[in-house]
């Protein structure tokens, strides 16, 4: 028969309440007080992540896709992401993991890692290949370049693609080694705005667009 209340309940629908914990309270509100700490005091940084690890446990539930997937992010920050072949993401989060060890750095925020099915759009991270996203963080306060730049080149080895709304450092040059169709999409673009109207110095820095 039918799911009721409580058979959705039973098979993990998301309590309106807890989801409102988790988004303000848990990932804002104490979020924000941690890094703020972090961000004075970089030395309890580890100590800070230990307790949120124990305290935002692992859960499955299913919802509306704009109760899962949009969250309100009230904690300002710098992000890098990259799209990397999947398997070749657990090597990458290792390299990550030591190189972080290795130079002492203190960071507050934590790897996110999400994945994602092939697809056949030309430049989609996913492009013709199932695909593991890595995001690096750094609160807003804090210098994120060297991070970034370490990061940024061990991504890069395993053939990531640059999240293109996010900072990374790739221009047209290396991109078109990573999208087999990145050059049939210059000749459209071109070809449907020649004179790059649609266009700034960073998007013509990715499209190989000259002269502005």
């Amino acid at each position: 028969g039918q799911a009721g209340p409580g058979r959705l309940a039973e098979a993990g629908v998301r309590n309106r309440w807890l989801n409102l914990l988790d988004k303000e309270v848990v990932e804002n509100g104490a979020l924000r007080l941690a890094v703020e700490l972090g961000a004075k005091v970089p030395a309890v940084v580890p100590s800070i992540n230990r307790i949120a690890q124990s305290v935002v446990a692992d859960r499955t539930y299913r919802a509306p896709g704009h109760d899962v997937f949009v969250t309100p992010r009230r904690v300002r920050f710098n992000e890098m992401e990259y799209a990397l072949p999947f398997g070749s993401g657990p090597e990458a989060i290792r390299e990550i993991r030591d190189v972080i060890e290795a130079k002492g750095w203190t960071i507050s925020f934590p790897l996110e890692v999400r994945c994602a099915a092939a697809d056949d759009v030309p430049l989609s991270t996913a492009t013709g290949r199932e695909t593991m996203y890595i995001a690096v963080h750094r609160f807003i306060k804090e210098d994120f370049a060297e991070y970034f730049r370490v990061v940024e080149e061990i991504l890069c080895r395993y053939g990531g693609r640059p999240h293109w709304g996010k900072i990374h450092t790739r221009t047209a040059a290396d991109l078109g080694e990573l999208y087999p169709r990145f050059a049939d999409f210059c000749d459209l673009r071109s070809r449907l705005d020649p004179e790059a109207m649609f266009g700034n110095r960073f998007t013509d820095s990715l499209f190989g667009v000259a002269g502005r």
